[in-house]
């Protein structure tokens, strides 16, 4: 789960605390609203294409290439009787909520590694550990590589290239359909 969609959720939270009151309240959500309003708009007509891209911007020494880049991302399966179940079965196929721990970039030609890395995670992982790779299609990212300036990762069945899970204690690959 992105950040963005983490955060959306901490403030719908928040504001279900406070749903029904007026007065003061009432103004100042009215402010909020229309400045956030005005953030989602300047977001969709400046970077609506954005999917991952380079968060902290380019070193005098990197240089910015385009190629194809594929995300590990690991956590634990929730299932339907979990509270946050319904909020974390946003992504891949609905089937489990995807709480999510962490979330690795790789190059595409490093998809082996990637796939090694994810099983060794299920493998080690407590009961209904997943790891799931994707494929994020072509990025700019900066060279040397590094995995942890990248953000904006999407998680749609339709990108899986690989999935696996520990699940009553069984490794169960492929257990999200794939492309």
């Amino acid at each position: 789960m992105s950040r963005v969609n983490q955060a959306i959720h901490k403030i719908e939270k928040d504001l279900a605390r406070i749903s029904g009151l007026d007065g003061i309240a009432a103004d100042f959500m009215e402010l909020k609203a229309a400045e956030i309003h005005t953030f989602v708009e300047y977001v969709l007509e400046n970077h609506r294409n954005a999917n991952i891209f380079d968060y902290f911007g380019k070193e005098e020494d990197e240089e910015t290439v385009k190629g194809i880049l594929i995300c590990c991302d690991v956590g634990v399966l929730l299932t339907s009787d979990h509270e946050e179940f319904e909020f974390y079965s946003q992504a891949y196929d609905h089937q489990y909520g995807y709480y999510d721990e962490n979330q690795i970039a790789y190059k595409e030609a490093d998809k082996d590694k990637a796939i090694e890395h994810a099983k060794q995670y299920v493998a080690n992982g407590v009961n209904m550990t997943y790891a799931i790779i994707t494929n994020q299609g072509q990025c700019h990212y900066t060279e040397p590589f590094d995995d942890g300036n990248i953000e904006g990762f999407t998680y749609e069945c339709v990108d899986v290239i690989y999935s696996v899970a520990k699940i009553n204690g069984e490794i169960i690959e492929h257990f999200v359909r794939e492309s």
